[in-house]
């Protein structure tokens, strides 16, 4: 997953930011539960899970913000009642000044 997210253009030169909502809505589709989100972001191998009752953020980046190719992932997942996904939001950043 990150792998595609990273190789993502950023075609928003104004806010260096693109949508990876597609991206992420392949591995972690709507309905999928608790458990089952933390095992794959927790596979990732890298990055920051920060928890709460009804939500998860995931970030992490890659590279070196002084070279400008440091690259930002947020993340942003709502569980529902019964603890399965019900929305995300996700994209990345690019950091050319750094």
């Amino acid at each position: 997953m990150l792998d595609e997210i990273y190789a993502t253009k950023i075609p928003n030169t104004a806010t260096q930011r693109a949508d990876v909502s597609g991206i992420v809505s392949r591995y972690l589709p709507i309905g999928t539960s608790r458990s089952k989100t933390q095992e794959i972001l927790n596979g990732l191998g890298e990055g920051t899970i920060e928890e709460s009752a009804s939500q998860i953020v995931y970030t992490t980046r890659q590279g070196e913000g002084f070279k400008g190719n440091r690259r930002e992932v947020v993340v942003k997942i709502q569980f529902d009642t019964n603890n399965n996904i019900q929305s995300f939001t996700s994209h990345i950043d690019k950091s050319n000044n750094l």
